[in-house]
């Protein structure tokens, strides 16, 4: 919901679709790609979820075929140098510190919007 919230602060009109959890989230895109109908998607991804950690959720999504050319863009609490080359050793576009300034927070909703708005995303 921070995510949210900071998006439509930072004048954002992204449709959101909400996952509880890596293994809904799974579902879902699983579910869109199987009939084709997988729309320009920009993930962003909890490292602390429930039932299925987002390192796990990272690891699967970039094992198949039909999603692993989705962006993704890590939000965790945690900056440990170990969480964040593991991160991008699977390939996420970002990792952002949700435990930082909330200045340093807007820089990164906008910059989200931003990318939504300049980049061609995969479909």
């Amino acid at each position: 919901m921070a995510i949210e919230r900071g998006l439509r602060k930072a004048g954002s009109a992204i449709e959101i679709d909400i996952a509880y959890d890596g293994q809904q989230a799974l579902s879902h895109l699983q579910k869109l790609a199987q009939h084709d109908a997988l729309p320009p998607i920009i993930i962003t991804l909890d490292l602390n979820m429930p039932r299925m950690s987002g390192l796990e959720f990272l690891a699967i999504l970039r094992a198949d075929a039909c999603l692993r050319r989705l962006p993704v863009f890590v939000f965790g609490t945690s900056d440990a140098k170990a969480d964040v080359q593991a991160a991008y050793a699977l390939n996420a576009v970002g990792y952002v510190v949700k435990d930082s300034s909330p200045a340093s927070l807007a820089a990164a909703f906008g910059m989200l919007a931003t990318f939504a708005e300049v980049c061609e995303l995969p479909r």
